[in-house]
């Protein structure tokens, strides 16, 4: 069975999920929150792997004062391992606020890497929701196109439950709900058994 996209003409504000794969490829069983697609190529975040590093470690790191209204926000939040390109560089996805920090996404989601943000999050006048990722997933023009007919993702369109309410863990399974698959179908899907 496959899942024929060809009338997606642009994969932003979609989640990809990764077929099952070698345990060693980050992308696997992956879900991917893609940022921008556009002909020059296409960027996103993994939005359900974490890495054993907390927000307010970050801040520590980075000589943030955090307010009292903030810590809380910031102290169950782990950073994600948002991909594999540019692994030393922060990237914050957010709800769209009254301060314009990036670029945005569509009426409701917003993308940076300013320092700005993490300032205004530790006093606790940041967005409303946010989440940060080390690293992106990267696309060169064509590249995700390619992978689609290759069938080595699924796409569906992007949930902010999912997004900012969903434990990281449970991201994957839930997308799967939502398409009605069961985990032990997917190979059926990649062509792999």
């Amino acid at each position: 069975m496959t899942i024929h996209q060809e009338n997606i003409d642009t994969f932003t504000n979609y989640f990809l999920l990764g077929m099952p794969d070698d345990e060693d490829n980050i992308y696997s069983q992956s879900v991917v929150y893609v940022c921008d697609h556009s002909d020059d190529g296409a960027l996103g975040l993994i939005l359900n792997k974490e890495i054993d590093l907390k927000m307010n470690d970050l801040f520590k790191k980075l000589d943030l004062e955090v307010s009292d209204k903030s810590v809380s926000s910031i102290n169950k939040k782990n950073i994600l391992l948002g991909g594999s390109s540019e692994p030393e560089r922060g990237f914050i996805l957010h709800t769209v606020s009254e301060k314009q920090y990036s670029s945005t996404i569509n009426r409701t989601l917003s993308i940076t890497t300013s320092l700005d943000i993490l300032e205004d999050i530790a006093q606790g006048e940041g967005p409303d929701q946010f989440l940060m990722a080390l690293g992106c997933a990267n696309w060169a023009s064509g590249q995700l196109e390619q992978e689609m007919r290759e069938n080595a993702w699924i796409a569906l369109p992007a949930s902010m439950e999912i997004i900012f309410d969903t434990a990281p863990k449970e991201k994957y399974n839930k997308c799967l709900e939502i398409l009605g698959i069961k985990p032990w179908q997917l190979s059926l899907f990649s062509g792999n058994s």
